[in-house]
């Protein structure tokens, strides 16, 4: 079920959801997913009864207090989204899914300053952790602070050679900086790996473009 949920494939993650269910009814794990499916197939009135169904019985359960703020973020609720992550901060403080979560939502808000302060702690708490990395990378591009965001990018890549996303965004941010030839360096290193990915493709040829070589592009 988790796997077909992960290839956005909801149907089929809900049939076998429910047949998990036939065994474990009670397992609070399966109706959070189940609530997560609910949102995907645009049942929001049946995700919120299944998430608080959850808090119901165990008050403190993040998945289930997440699962109603990506419900409030799918309806458009922002703010009572925020204060979701809020209150899942006061039961765990260094929470990486409450703090990368704030960091987008405080500057969708337009509250750099929380933006900011949330994005230090989650850099203090999980630092360590490429995601962590690339998330600060990406607010960092937005701020305009490309050498900034090249430093996390490296960083993140350093800690997961694989992280292809890093790897694209530090192309990107190279494209921006005028740098063509190191994007280029950058897509190709993606291309060893994987040839699949329409968006390489797309940027490696802005970047033989502006390098000067329209043909290759």
């Amino acid at each position: 079920a988790e796997s077909f949920f992960a290839l956005e494939e909801y149907e089929e993650a809900l049939q076998y959801l429910e047949e998990a269910q036939r065994y474990d009814r009670g397992n609070l794990d399966l109706i959070v997913l189940e609530g997560r499916i609910a949102i995907a197939l645009n049942q929001p009135a049946r995700a919120r009864q299944l998430f608080e169904s959850v808090l119901d019985s165990e008050p403190n359960n993040l998945e289930a207090r997440f699962g109603l703020a990506e419900l409030d973020i799918a309806q458009g609720r922002t703010r009572n989204a925020s204060q979701r992550y809020i209150e899942t901060l006061k039961i765990r403080p260094e929470s990486q899914k409450a703090l990368l979560s704030l960091v987008l939502l405080s500057e969708a808000q337009g509250d750099e300053v929380a933006a900011r302060s949330y994005l230090e702690l989650a850099l203090k708490y999980h630092n360590y952790d490429p995601r962590v990395h690339y998330a600060a990378a990406r607010y960092s591009v937005e701020e305009g602070a490309l050498k900034q965001a090249e430093s996390y990018l490296l960083t993140a890549i350093a800690l997961d050679e694989g992280y292809t996303e890093a790897r694209r965004l530090l192309a990107q941010v190279y494209l921006m900086r005028g740098d063509p030839r190191a994007a280029i360096d950058v897509l190709r290193q993606i291309l060893e790996t994987d040839r699949t990915i329409p968006l390489v493709w797309y940027s490696l040829g802005l970047a033989y473009d502006r390098s000067g070589d329209p043909e290759q592009a």
